[in-house]
């Protein structure tokens, strides 16, 4: 069983753990240190260990958070070059014939929308593949990432981090200052626990 009000709250389990999180995740290209961070506690919850890891080991620290950022990269490849393609096509065919290049144009878009949300279902369990075994290629093994996404555990998770991050934003359009701030370092450490709960868990 996930823990969801665990998760929620672990972010904030140590103070000023929490607060290096926050300060750090204000920061452009820092803040892959958090991503990293992140990484740490997944592997933690996988072990059982539901304590915030340390802030030490930046290097390593630094390659899991890129690490992350590049897996999510390439699952986005084809939305990029789709969108790119139905961009281009409006562009370069919009001046002489519109209905072609919007028909043409809106096909690509669409498949392009279709691909980032078949990205975003199955990310998840590929990063936590790469967690787990610690080997950047395993993000890539299809055939366990798909088994392990396609699972009623796992689609129950998605749903209530879709709700966490509703609510999540509208805390943040509330305090938008505060909140912001706060959000990018919750909202990893807790996903990466809800997620690294369900991979542990299969």
């Amino acid at each position: 069983m996930v823990n969801y009000a665990n998760a929620v709250v672990r972010p904030f389990t140590d103070v000023w753990k929490a607060i290096i999180g926050i300060i750090l995740s204000m920061i452009p290209i820092v803040n892959i240190f958090v991503s990293g961070f992140a990484v740490r506690a997944a592997r933690n919850s996988m072990d059982g260990n539901e304590e915030l890891p340390e802030w030490d080991g930046f290097g390593s620290m630094f390659m899991e958070g890129l690490t992350v950022s590049i897996i999510s990269i390439i699952y986005l490849i084809p939305t990029i070059f789709l969108s790119i393609v139905g961009l281009l096509t409006l562009f370069i065919m919009g001046s002489t014939d519109m209905k072609s290049a919007l028909a043409t144009g809106g096909i690509a878009m669409n498949v392009a929308l279709l691909f980032f949300f078949a990205a975003m279902f199955i990310l998840p369990m590929a990063i936590m593949n790469y967690v787990a075994k610690g080997s950047f290629l395993r993000a890539f093994d299809f055939v366990d990432v798909f088994k392990r996404a396609f699972s009623g555990t796992y689609i129950i998770a998605l749903i209530v981090m879709a709700i966490y991050l509703i609510i999540a934003v509208a805390i943040a359009e509330i305090f938008p200052i505060i909140g912001i701030l706060i959000a990018g370092y919750t909202i990893q450490v807790t996903g990466m626990t809800v997620f690294a709960e369900v991979y542990a868990n299969r």
